[in-house]
């Protein structure tokens, strides 16, 4: 939200655009305004492999899980059995750059112009820990992770020549969070450690997410109640300081939980995480994935008081999807499906975070207007926006209704940018196209011939 008229205000994100000299000017400016522009928060996998690469395939070959009730497992007879790419992948659509690598260079490169073409302020990286092993098909993506990260300072280099920018006084259009997955082993200490060597490794990169106002990077902790608030509570102490807590130490941050229901909501306040994010995009999935329930989920969420990691009240950030289909690899689990419906699914959860937005409880004053976009390339799940291809035996995208075309590719993300634009508003707009011109065919992607 826009401060109002009379009271003119710098943008904390608008620093995004201006020279390293003014970034603490702006920071400054921002603290005292007490509001910043509407972000985007688009979640991010590295967990996919290919012979090439990888010696093998990765994900794309994900095996057909079993049900916990055993009789609902034997309704099934494939379970059990991998998918077999590249004719058989583990997802319902089929991805315009084939069956890829996580480890790909020119592959990482494409995704993070997409992501910028698109207007996303942050990527949200899946990531199992230092030490965590693997995720459950075997992959452990701290591997992936120096590969990703060359990837990005070489994008970042390419970005900064692109804009004459001295790549030292350069900052990003596009950042990182890390998604904090959960691992056979992961507690309270292991999390620290974690935390740790993200903060210590990458603390003097310039593509570490930070919080426009407080200047902390966050951290999103994927299925964050395993761990009980008790013990998080030594580690945020909401209360008081303690031998193991992180606030005011180097390693101090936005944290953001996982939320399910009010008890989860309620739960990450009083462990004293800085609020919550509903990831599903399965529309009713959860409680706080019902976007006709988001409102009540905004309003408590502000009223439990404000974010030690933020200085704002506890945020609810609701997660928005294009649709939600993991029959491939759960067969039983249907009932959770969501038609994309040419986009209007898609539509309609925009339009529920956009309510949130426009239409704020009291208590939520001074909020950053957060939304979660679930997801870039969850392909086993259905939710992604990454360009999908027509191919036999796979779900396509919607037309865009060019003569003799039965489906776009870019559908989604066009859709994301045109939600995007409208979930920042005016104020960002002249960066954003600044950002695009130099690529942007005139629908925010990038034109046929120059694609991988």
């Amino acid at each position: 939200m826009s401060a109002p008229a009379e009271e003119p205000c710098w943008s904390g994100s608008s620093s995004l655009w201006l020279p390293f000299f003014l970034l603490q000017l702006v920071a400054f400016a921002s603290s005292v305004c007490g509001a910043a522009d509407a972000q985007v928060h688009v979640f991010y996998y590295m967990w996919y492999g290919s012979p090439e690469h990888d010696g093998g395939w990765k994900h794309w070959n994900h095996r057909v899980l079993p049900h916990w009730q055993q009789e609902v497992t034997d309704l099934y007879r494939h379970v059990g059995t991998n998918h077999t790419p590249p004719a058989d992948i583990h997802a319902p659509f089929y991805p315009l750059l084939g069956p890829y690598s996580s480890r790909d260079a020119n592959l990482l490169s494409q995704h993070m112009d997409w992501l910028v073409g698109i207007g996303a302020d942050a990527l949200v990286l899946s990531w199992h820990g230092i030490h965590g092993g693997a995720d459950g098909e075997g992959v452990r993506t701290h591997r992936n992770l120096n590969h990703f990260v060359r990837a990005l300072e070489r994008k970042i280099e390419e970005w900064a020549a692109r804009k004459r920018v001295p790549v030292g006084d350069f900052d990003p259009p596009l950042k990182v969070i890390f998604h904090m997955e959960p691992y056979r082993g992961r507690n309270i200490t292991s999390v620290q450690y974690d935390m740790q060597f993200i903060v210590r490794t990458f603390n003097d990169t310039r593509w570490l997410y930070r919080d426009p106002i407080t200047r902390l990077p966050w951290f999103y902790l994927y299925d964050s109640y395993h761990i009980k608030p008790a013990l998080w509570q030594q580690v945020l102490c909401p209360e008081a300081d303690g031998p193991g807590c992180v606030r005011g130490s180097d390693i101090d941050g936005v944290f953001m939980g996982l939320c399910l229901d009010g008890s989860s909501l309620i739960d990450a306040a009083r462990a004293g995480f800085d609020g919550c994010y509903s990831y599903f995009a399965s529309d009713g999935f959860t409680p706080a994935s019902t976007t006709s329930r988001w409102p009540w989920f905004q309003q408590e969420a502000c009223s439990q008081g404000r974010g030690m990691g933020t200085k704002r009240p506890f945020q609810f950030i609701p997660c928005v999807g294009p649709g939600y289909d993991d029959t491939k690899i759960r067969p039983w689990n249907k009932a959770t499906t969501r038609q994309r419906k040419n986009g209007a699914y898609f539509a309609q959860m925009w339009d529920a975070a956009q309510l949130l937005q426009e239409e704020p409880p009291l208590d939520c004053k001074g909020q950053l207007p957060v939304a979660g976009l679930t997801s870039f390339n969850e392909w086993g799940e259905g939710s992604q926006i990454e360009p999908a291809v027509e191919r036999e035996g796979y779900h396509t995208y919607p037309s865009d209704e060019r003569p003799g075309r039965k489906g776009d590719p870019y559908f989604f993300l066009k859709a994301s940018r045109e939600y995007i634009d409208r979930w920042k508003g005016p104020g960002g707009e002249a960066a954003r196209r600044e950002w695009r011109e130099e690529w942007d065919d005139g629908k925010g992607v990038r034109p046929p011939d120059q694609e991988l």
